[in-house]
C-alpha cells in the first residue's frame, strides 16, 4: 500500500488540491452572494439571480480545475463519491481508493 503512495503521491496531491480549490471558491462565492449584509445580496435582491450567478461560478470552478495542468493529470474527479464509484467500475484499485479519499477528504477539511 505505501508503494502505490510513493508511486502517485503527486496524483493524490493533485486531486487534494483540486478539492481544496473548490471548497474554497464554494465558501468565497457562497459568501459574498448570499451573506446578508454582502454588497452582492444587497445588490441583487432575486435569490434566482445570485443562486444563476453561483452555478456559473462553480461551473467555471470546475472547468478551469478539471483543465488545469496543476491538477488534470490525475484525472480529477475531486469527490470521494465519485471515486469510490470509480472503484466500483473497476477503474480504480482498492489502494488508490483509499490513498485518493483520504487525501481528498484531508485537503476539504484543510479548505
Amino acid at each position: 500500500m505505501i508503494e502505490v503512495l510513493k508511486k502517485n503521491y503527486g496524483h493524490f496531491l493533485m486531486e487534494g488540491f483540486g478539492l481544496f480549490i473548490f471548497m474554497v471558491s464554494a465558501c468565497f462565492f457562497g459568501g459574498i452572494l448570499e451573506h446578508q449584509s454582502a454588497t452582492f445580496n444587497i445588490g441583487i435582491p432575486n435569490p434566482k439571480i445570485r443562486l444563476m450567478i453561483m452555478a456559473i461560478a462553480m461551473g467555471t470552478t470546475a472547468l478551469v480545475i478539471f483543465l488545469s495542468p496543476l491538477t488534470s493529470p490525475s484525472g480529477p474527479v475531486i469527490n470521494p463519491s465519485v471515486t469510490i464509484m470509480r472503484w466500483c467500475l473497476g477503474q480504480l484499485c482498492r489502494e488508490k481508493l483509499i490513498w485518493y479519499s483520504v487525501f481528498q477528504t484531508m485537503w476539504g477539511l484543510f479548505a
